[in-house]
């Protein structure tokens, strides 16, 4: 098995937790920050939805040239990042 193919494998194993959590930071910050404003809470569904439409529409392509570090990383720490700052925000409000 090639570096390449070890690298797929991980990924296609960590998208399932990384949508599930990316979408239940969506979720959240659609409480604190929609709800208010009149609209419906959503599903973890409807985010995990949202969030795939979102990521469709802005990144047009994989770059393969990234570290499964970094694509890991992403996948942790950019939701808790926009979770914190949305929370600061929040109380703000």
């Amino acid at each position: 098995m090639t570096e390449k193919d070890k690298k797929m494998i991980t990924i296609l194993l960590i998208t399932v937790p990384a949508f599930l959590w990316v979408g239940f930071v969506i979720k959240i910050m659609w409480v604190w920050f929609m709800v208010p404003l009149g609209l419906p809470a959503i599903s973890l569904a409807h985010a995990i939805g949202i969030d795939v439409l979102i990521t469709f529409i802005v990144i047009p392509s994989v770059n393969e040239d990234r570290s499964m570090s970094d694509i890991i990383s992403s996948f942790i720490f950019r939701p808790v990042f926009v979770l914190l700052i949305g929370f600061i925000a929040k109380s703000f409000m």
